[in-house]
């Protein structure tokens, strides 16, 4: 039983807030991207923050009535895997651009800072669970904002390569 359950709550409201945020920046964003390897990322995040809201709401509700966390609705989150960056490159000779522009570039900055204000956020949420299933919860929520960072780093990387390698 969480005594501060209600705190939790709270927490997640405004997790719940930043994850539909999430989901619609990333669903409209990949709908005007020029560059296919940034549309796949995107369209793959907006699905993982339905996931995570989708859960967020069914724990909240459980949290909310009970006092208490839901097994079943955390382990949720297990079906839930990132894969591996190089699913999401498109072969260069099949785009039309491999290079960003710049407002791609801003798009990915944007995601880049939410992604990791969240990994915070939910880092904070597991240091106010008291419970193993709570701490537990957070700290894999945590973990996978991390990996969407990584993500949108590494595309980055790659594609910021490619603009390099172009300028010579």
């Amino acid at each position: 039983m969480e005594s501060n359950a209600g705190e939790l709550v709270k927490g997640m409201e405004i997790a719940l807030g930043f994850e539909k945020e999430f989901m619609k920046f990333y669903s409209e964003k990949a709908l005007t991207a020029k560059n296919a390897s940034l549309k796949k990322l995107f369209l793959f995040l907006a699905e993982q923050e339905k996931t995570h809201e989708t859960v967020l709401e069914k724990i909240k509700k459980m949290l909310k009535e009970k006092g208490k966390w839901s097994n079943e609705d955390i382990s949720l989150l297990a079906k839930n895997i990132v894969p591996s960056f190089e699913s999401f490159l498109v072969n260069e000779s099949q785009q039309k651009r491999t290079i960003l522009e710049e407002n791609e570039v801003d798009l990915i900055l944007w995601a880049m800072r939410a992604e990791k204000r969240a990994k915070e956020f939910y880092a904070e949420l597991k240091e106010k669970a008291e419970g193993n299933e709570g701490k537990a919860f957070f700290e894999q929520m945590s973990e996978f904002e991390n990996q969407h960072f990584e993500l949108l780093d590494k595309l980055m990387e790659k594609l910021t390569e490619n603009y390099s390698k172009a300028k010579r």
